[in-house]
């Protein structure tokens, strides 16, 4: 298939318009990628264009790292990167992980991650992290056997400081919270 000004132009912009709907065998390297990847942009006659990963890899090409078009056809290299940056944070949890040790981790730059995941997520990194926190904290407070301070030991913090953040995030404390959800259970 030939390479269409417009998809060359979205190679160019690592623009994801046409991600899962072509992807890009890289002559010079044997690597394909979706069109949107941030590896270094190939010159427009080291391309041939594929309809689906799977023909790319018939005709000899192995999947790029980076995008890792072949992980699956619907996920784009930022929904990708999304989902790895995901696994990451819950995977480091109760850890606060910084945008930078993540971005290290997987590869790319702290600018690029920070972009990825505000256009993926619709949130800051930071405020992905407090709403995972906000999630096990609240999760340990449903379990009446837990007291606070045990919840905080579990989350790698003290009572005080728990409380605070739990009633900076949810806007009750983890008392109002537990009261919250008593009334609930008996209405």
């Amino acid at each position: 298939m030939e390479v269409s000004d417009a998809l060359y132009q979205a190679v160019l912009l690592r623009n994801s318009t046409f991600d899962g709907i072509y992807f890009i065998g890289i002559k010079s390297t044997g690597i394909v990628c979706f069109p949107s990847c941030h590896s270094r942009t190939p010159k427009r006659e080291n391309i041939l264009v594929f309809s689906r990963v799977k023909d790319a890899l018939r005709a000899g090409f192995r999947p790029c790292k980076r995008c890792r078009p072949d992980s699956g056809e619907d996920q784009t290299p930022d929904g990708s990167l999304a989902s790895f940056a995901e696994k990451f944070l819950y995977e480091s949890f109760p850890e606060q992980v910084s945008l930078a040790q993540a971005a290290e981790r997987l590869h790319v730059s702290p600018r690029q991650l920070s972009r990825t995941v505000r256009r993926v997520w619709q949130m800051s990194w930071h405020e992905r992290q407090d709403l995972v926190w906000r999630d096990r904290a609240s999760r340990l407070l449903m379990n009446r056997r837990m007291s606070v301070a045990d919840a905080a030991r579990t989350l790698h913090t003290t009572p005080s400081y728990f409380t605070r953040r739990f009633l900076k995030l949810t806007g009750e404390t983890p008392g109002s919270f537990r009261h919250r959800l008593d009334g609930e259970e008996r209405g």
